[in-house]
């Protein structure tokens, strides 16, 4: 029987101009935080709609 698979990749890159350091410790960590919260929300979503 044939089957459908659906295979959804992402790639994020960030950067600052010349490579600069511009977040401090704190700063740094908590966009980590949001970054990982917003993967989480993608799988999540993705175990959702499209399985």
């Amino acid at each position: 029987m044939p089957s459908t698979h659906t295979s959804l990749h992402y790639h994020l890159v960030f950067s600052t101009k010349h490579r600069e350091p511009w977040l401090g410790p704190e700063s740094r960590s908590r966009v980590h935080e949001y970054v990982e919260f917003l993967k989480r929300g993608m799988v999540e979503f993705e175990e959702k709609w499209l399985w």
